[in-house]
């Protein structure tokens, strides 16, 4: 497997070959859906979401960045899914009887030489941690619907080989953290504050379509053009649908044009 340089800050390169991805909601039947509103009062379509799928509704929140992160176009696919829950009974008046998986899980070779592990699923216990393990070290974000959550960079060390395999430290996993020189808060490009750092979900959803639209307003390709979006619903598609043999990814995209400190304060906001 070869690997990569991901350039994450100007002048530190680091080496990856392998993510690993999970995004499991909990039994999101039982957690009260019908009574979730947006800020502007609109009620939760959970009926859509349930029938649409899990893998088609989320995998893209990762399969997006995995494919910007210099991964480039994705190659092969070995996927599973299942719908392990049929009958979801939202409300003691409702069930739903769904077929669409309501877990899947996908194996992701990209033409890079990265190997991408993701889970995506609606049964598992909540969990939305991405890392990246190259041969020195990890880069992880616990949360990745928070764009303000932080990075960490955890290199390997003798102490961090000890230390994980405690049961202390399983249970209080910031004890390894805090006590090992070799992990550390990766400099951010605009500082967030505690609060917005550890929001449980901090996404603007309208942000791609008013970039959508200053594209067109300025006459230039979208940051996100698409030939990427359309090969990001490809590999999803076939996550939730998988075939029996290993899927060969039919489309293909530029490599997308990465964006420096300034630009990326310009992008974000002051207020984020």
């Amino acid at each position: 497997m070869l690997p990569i340089y991901l350039q994450l800050y100007p002048s530190r390169l680091w080496i990856g070959d392998l993510c690993r991805g999970s995004l499991d909601d909990g039994p999101l039947h039982l957690n009260e859906p019908h009574t979730w509103r947006s800020p502007s009062g609109a009620p939760y379509d959970y009926r859509e979401e349930l029938n649409v799928g899990v893998t088609i509704e989320h995998t893209g929140y990762y399969l997006s960045w995995l494919s910007a992160f210099f991964f480039g176009p994705a190659k092969t696919i070995r996927g599973f899914s299942s719908c392990l829950l049929p009958n979801k009974q939202t409300t003691p008046e409702e069930s739903l009887t769904v077929s669409t998986p309501d877990f899947a899980v996908a194996c992701i070779t990209y033409e890079s030489g990265v190997v991408a592990r993701l889970t995506c699923g609606l049964v598992a216990p909540y969990t939305h941690v991405m890392k990246i393990v190259g041969d020195t070290g990890v880069l992880s974000v616990n949360e990745c619907w928070n764009f303000t959550a932080g990075v960490y960079l955890d290199r390997y060390s003798q102490f961090k080989f000890k230390a994980e395999r405690f049961p202390i430290t399983k249970a209080f996993p910031f004890l390894a953290r805090v006590t090992d020189r070799s992990s550390r808060l990766y400099p951010s490009v605009r500082k967030a504050s505690l609060k917005n750092r550890y929001s449980r979900y901090r996404m603007d959803f309208a942000r791609g379509i008013v970039e959508l639209a200053n594209a067109i307003t300025e006459k230039r390709r979208p940051r996100l053009p698409v030939n990427f979006c359309l090969h990001v619903n490809e590999i999803s598609t076939e996550i939730q649908s998988p075939p029996s043999t290993p899927y060969q990814v039919k489309t293909t995209f530029e490599p997308l044009e990465p964006l420096d400190d300034a630009a990326l304060k310009e992008l974000i906001g002051a207020g984020w």
